[in-house]
């Protein structure tokens, strides 16, 4: 069983954004599942206490992601999840993985960069 439907316990290179059903959309979600994702890429390389935290995190006990609610016991609401919970469980595990862990992006080819800095010489 994958941690919040996305992260395989045993492998740190192995995750899978989008699997769940939501009772809302499921963009944001995903969304969101990258981002942590992504902390946790960088995390193994720039800081790996964090990583290794989240490692045991991901490798505990699977946790309720129902909020509560009683979905059906059947294989269409298998990975179904409560939308607000699940998404503030995500956001609250992205801040925990802290500033280090932030990837930098530029929308900036490498060629308009260096040209931008160029012209500022």
């Amino acid at each position: 069983k994958l941690f919040l439907n996305a992260f395989h316990p045993q492998y740190d290179n192995f995750f899978v954004a989008g699997l769940m059903q939501p009772n809302s959309g499921l963009w944001g979600l995903v969304d969101r599942q990258a981002q942590l994702m992504a902390a946790f890429v960088v995390a193994q390389q720039r800081d790996p206490q964090t990583a290794a935290w989240f490692r045991k995190l991901k490798r505990a006990k699977a946790p309720d992601l129902s909020h509560g609610i009683e979905f059906l016991d059947t294989l269409r609401h298998l990975l179904e999840v409560e939308y607000f919970s699940y998404r503030e469980r995500l956001k609250k595990l992205h801040t925990q993985f802290g500033e280090n862990t932030k990837a930098k992006f530029s929308l900036a080819s490498p060629n308009e960069s260096h040209t931008k800095a160029a012209a500022a010489s």
